[in-house]
């Protein structure tokens, strides 16, 4: 009877921290998700102030280099891709291209009319699929462009919240040996070690992983012929962010821009093609080599996160939704309480207890 009533109390703890999780994230989301992003960043440049500390630099300047040159160069790719995003949509909408959209759908007609003659298949319908697919493409690619832009500027604060992260660092560390035991300090500062580890490591292994993905989708277009190759491909590579949703509609907005500006319709296909073969390449090659199971997060658990966090804070919490999760992990995988829920997210499965075991 004890036994359980510790359990119902471990669960009622493990519901209200989560309720308040929950809350605070969704009526806070405007001020905490920068602030959780700018932390995930400053973990992932922390190695940079140190060897620059160790190379002569005292910590202000170092901390202050790494801030600026960084949001030199984040900045300057933000302002190509809204500026070349923007183009694209202002093509898209003039009556030029509107003229010139009627092209592809010509073929798409002479394309379907051949495949009905080998496949007896309704021509009128896969012309208002594919229709439908260059609207709804047109639709995402406007959708991600306007949150891109609305992300920026979001994301003003973030190179000061990054700066003094960095500089004022010891202070984190204080702080909990402060308010901690003896016992309780150590604890905590093993789940920080590891979290720390996890952020830098997944973080610096995400962004290689972009990088391929976007010289391989760049090369792909610019093959194929495409408008606004790079952009596309860098774009794209940036979307493998959001883990298996980014994916998808990045590989929307090439194919729309190849229906509304090619004759040929295998070239839409060859590009649909060609960002399936990438995905692949990806997610069983490259990925699980430079990333491998730093997040520890199965698939269900990163796509529930994802719906949950897109839905109360957009883009920017998506973003950050993967490296979150993966830190609630680690810190429920260091308390006997909530270790159960560790499980429960955990990539690896347990093994299946058996016969009485079950009952224990």
């Amino acid at each position: 009877m004890k036994d359980i009533r510790y359990r119902l109390k471990d669960i009622a703890y493990a519901s209200i921290v989560l309720w308040a999780i929950g809350l605070t994230l969704y009526f806070g989301s405007n001020i905490i998700f920068p602030i959780v992003f700018s932390f995930f960043i400053s973990l992932l440049l922390l190695p940079l102030v140190e060897r620059g500390i160790r190379m002569g630099m005292n910590n202000l300047f170092s901390c202050l280099l790494v801030v600026v040159l960084c949001t030199g160069i984040v900045g300057g790719l933000s302002v190509y891709l809204v500026t070349e995003g923007y183009e694209l949509i202002d093509e898209f909408s003039m009556e030029e291209a509107k003229k010139k959209a009627e092209e592809p759908l010509g073929a798409i007609e002479r394309t379907t009319k051949k495949i009905n003659k080998k496949f007896e298949l309704n021509s009128d319908i896969l012309n208002n699929n594919m229709k439908l697919i260059s609207s709804v493409s047109g639709d995402v690619a406007s959708y991600i462009f306007s949150g891109i832009q609305r992300t920026i500027v979001f994301m003003a604060l973030v190179p000061i919240y990054i700066f003094f992260m960095l500089y004022y660092r010891a202070n984190l560390i204080t702080f909990i040996r402060r308010i901690s035991s003896k016992n309780n300090y150590a604890e905590k500062y093993l789940a920080i070690r590891d979290i720390k580890a996890m952020i830098q490591r997944y973080l610096s292994g995400l962004s290689l992983v972009i990088l391929i993905v976007a010289t391989l989708n760049t090369i792909a277009l610019l093959l194929f012929g495409i408008d606004y190759a790079i952009f596309i491909g860098v774009l794209t590579g940036l979307l493998i962010i959001i883990p298996y949703i980014g994916v998808f509609f990045g590989a929307l907005i090439p194919v729309a821009v190849a229906l509304a500006t090619k004759d040929s319709m295998y070239i839409p296909l060859g590009i649909l093609g060609s960002y399936i073969f990438v995905q692949f390449i990806e997610g069983n090659f490259i990925t699980p080599r430079i990333v491998g199971d730093s997040i520890n997060l199965n698939p269900l658990v990163i796509i529930i996160g994802l719906i949950i966090f897109g839905s109360i804070g957009g883009i920017l919490a998506a973003v950050v939704a993967v490296p979150c999760l993966a830190t609630l992990k680690i810190i429920f995988d260091y308390s006997e309480a909530l270790k159960p829920y560790g499980v429960l997210m955990s990539y690896r499965q347990e093994k299946e207890p058996k016969g009485d075991e079950r009952m224990k």
